[in-house]
């Protein structure tokens, strides 16, 4: 079974083969994968006070503000010092790892009583983290094959599928919510 991160990666190691670093440079599907955090964190944002309505105990405007430094960080590791060893990368791997735990237990939260969003925005978080997972998997061994298109394509991927459940999560919460007060106000 390949592994989801590098073990060396949490110490901002890398299997990022350098002879990559022009493409991880050029390639703009790639490059700006690594930034789609910060448009979590702006939806986020955006829909805080209904997601504060849905799940008051979380911290989200903490939250927002940990996306936006996840893609500062991502961009930094996974473009800007692609092929080497650095703390972004570092950085990166841990808050995305923190991320990814936050993401995939939304899942969960409505059965735990801490959310009341509607089943349909559990199923979008875990199939779409669980999607996500599987293209984080095989991009990291894309890189251990050696096989570039593989790895670009795998690791972007990875980025837009956790964007793309996010956004689908949010578009769901905002009309939960926005039906909840038409029937309220329709009582």
């Amino acid at each position: 079974m390949s592994q989801l991160v590098s073990p060396r990666a949490f110490l901002g190691e890398t299997l990022q083969p350098a002879k990559w670093r022009d493409r991880a440079h050029a390639d703009l599907f790639y490059a700006f994968s690594s930034l789609t955090p910060v448009f979590m964190g702006w939806g986020m944002h955006l829909c805080e006070k209904r997601l504060s309505f849905t799940c008051p105990l979380f911290p989200w405007s903490a939250m927002k503000f940990t996306l936006l430094a996840q893609g500062i960080l991502s961009y930094q590791g996974d473009v800007a010092t692609f092929g080497e060893s650095s703390w972004w990368k570092a950085a990166d791997v841990w808050l995305a790892t923190f991320h990814t735990a936050i993401y995939l237990l939304f899942a969960g939260f409505p059965f735990m009583g801490i959310a009341t969003w509607p089943w349909t925005v559990c199923a979008s978080q875990l199939a779409a983290g669980l999607v996500a997972l599987h293209c984080k998997r095989m991009g990291v061994r894309a890189l251990r094959q050696d096989a570039e298109d593989a790895f670009f394509w795998y690791h972007a991927m990875w980025h837009y599928v956790i964007f793309a459940g996010a956004a689908t999560s949010l578009f769901l919460i905002y009309n939960f919510i926005f039906f909840i007060t038409i029937d309220l106000i329709n009582m």
